[in-house]
């Protein structure tokens, strides 16, 4: 019976010429694992291939999206100002030294903290000036 298929297989491949000849006696000679490993191998890389552009898009949807910029703080809460109430440059001037001496990195505060008061103070004051 193989002997039947192999001579098949060969009038068959006198069709193609001598390349697929030799082609098919390499192949009819491989022992069995030697073939599973063979097709495993090209099989592997063929849905790699197909599988690269669906990996890559599931990645980008598994990136976590950057986060959305804070909101601008209001310069007013910050230095603890009333909505309705009346700024001047001495009273925001007042208010800051207040306020950086429980801020500074010095006294237990945080370098950002002393930033963002440093930050909202010269704001109001350039809005009121």
């Amino acid at each position: 019976m193989a002997s039947q298929k192999n001579s098949e297989l060969r009038s068959f491949l006198d069709l193609f010429g001598d390349d697929m000849l030799e082609t098919a006696d390499r192949f009819l000679s491989q022992s069995r694992n030697e073939i599973v490993r063979s097709v495993r191998h090209r099989l592997g890389d063929f849905l790699a291939d197909m599988a690269t552009p669906t990996i890559q898009a599931a990645r980008a949807r598994m990136r976590p999206e950057p986060d959305p910029p804070a909101p601008k703080e209001d310069p007013r809460i910050i230095l603890h100002f009333g909505p309705e109430e009346s700024l001047d440059p001495e009273k925001i001037k007042q208010r800051q030294r207040k306020l950086a001496a429980l801020c500074h990195p010095d006294h237990g505060g945080s370098v950002e903290a002393m930033q963002r008061l440093n930050a909202a103070a010269a704001e109001l004051l350039r809005v009121v000036s």
